[in-house]
């Protein structure tokens, strides 16, 4: 009898046995996955903050001076990865004179045989004279034995690409003098509780002309009417929005996103004036990118030709319910 007791009292334990190791290996698992997705956290914050911090800087300069001071190259994709001469290693000793022909790294036209790495990006904000040094950055470091690597691109939009305004935001088309008619046309995905108002700016001699109803027109795109009255047009998905812009001095072209983001690709073509262009609505996208510990994360600005235009208060309210009382208490 006692020999039965002590057959169920150690098949008891190695049940708990059993079970107390499966809780343990689950919770184990829990906690390396949360960790993971911790690490994974962190390296996408620390890669959206170094796209930001090289953005910022080279904002700090104007579209002219990144293609002529900084020696920018449109399309091409410039590279800032660990560089070990950087990070001033001991120099290698010198052949003899006969034999003084030293490999010359393209980057840094340093004599010596340093040829690991890249400070493209470094450079360039050195020649801007906003020196930025990504060699010694503390997030997501650059660092040997690390494939942490960060890229900037300079691209322009081509006529069709599709460009995304936030909800609030506006996107302005600086066209003084254009003697061209600008075409735009809403891009899938098109939301259907989302609105887009087209405002222009005037000019009247040489100042700015007395605001007017009828320089806005405000489009829905969802024919059962939504949070939208009659009042607002609604857009034909056939069609493109089309803006002559000749003869009627206008100064700026403002679309502004109501309620939902909205997708638009614009086509700028020559009116009736001979020998005229179009390159005032050229646009450049500024992208940069960081890779750290395998997370990617890109961040782009879209930069307009014709970047500056008059300071304007130009802000929409609305509350996404109707019609906003006028009434203050």
């Amino acid at each position: 009898m006692k020999k039965h007791y002590k057959a169920q009292a150690l098949a008891i334990i190695m049940i708990i046995l059993i079970i107390s190791s499966m809780i343990g290996f689950a919770v184990f698992a829990r906690s390396q996955k949360s960790k993971k997705m911790a690490i994974q956290e962190r390296n996408s914050s620390e890669a959206y903050q170094v796209a930001d911090m090289i953005l910022d800087n080279l904002l700090l300069s104007t579209l002219e001076q990144w293609l002529e001071v900084g020696g920018m190259v449109l399309g091409k994709t410039y590279e800032e990865t660990y560089f070990e001469a950087f990070n001033k290693l001991p120099d290698p000793p010198k052949p003899p004179a006969s034999q003084l022909i030293l490999p010359i790294n393209a980057d840094m036209g340093i004599e010596g045989n340093y040829d690991i790495g890249s400070t493209q990006i470094t450079q360039i904000t050195q020649k801007l004279g906003h020196p930025l040094d990504l060699q010694a950055l503390d997030i997501c470091p650059l660092q040997e034995g690390l494939d942490n690597k960060y890229t900037l691109s300079l691209t322009r939009v081509a006529p069709g690409d599709v460009i995304t305004i936030k909800p609030g935001q506006t996107f302005s088309f600086v066209v003084d003098g254009s003697s061209c008619v600008l075409f735009i046309t809403v891009e899938e995905p098109i939301h259907s509780d989302a609105g887009l108002m087209v405002n222009t700016i005037h000019k009247e001699g040489e100042g700015i002309r007395e605001y007017d109803y009828d320089h806005t027109t405000s489009y829905r795109f969802d024919d059962t009417y939504g949070n939208f009255t009659e009042n607002w047009t609604l857009y034909d998905r056939n069609s493109k929005i089309q803006i002559p812009l000749h003869g009627r001095n206008i100064s700026v072209v403002g679309l502004t996103a109501i309620n939902n983001e909205v997708n638009f690709s614009y086509q700028a073509e020559q009116n009736a004036v001979p020998g005229g262009s179009c390159s005032d609505f050229d646009i450049y996208k500024l992208q940069a990118s960081a890779t750290c510990g395998g997370t990617y994360r890109a961040k782009e600005v879209i930069i307009p030709a014709e970047r500056y235009t008059h300071s304007i208060f130009n802000y929409v309210f609305f509350n996404g319910l109707g019609r906003i009382g006028t009434d203050v208490q």
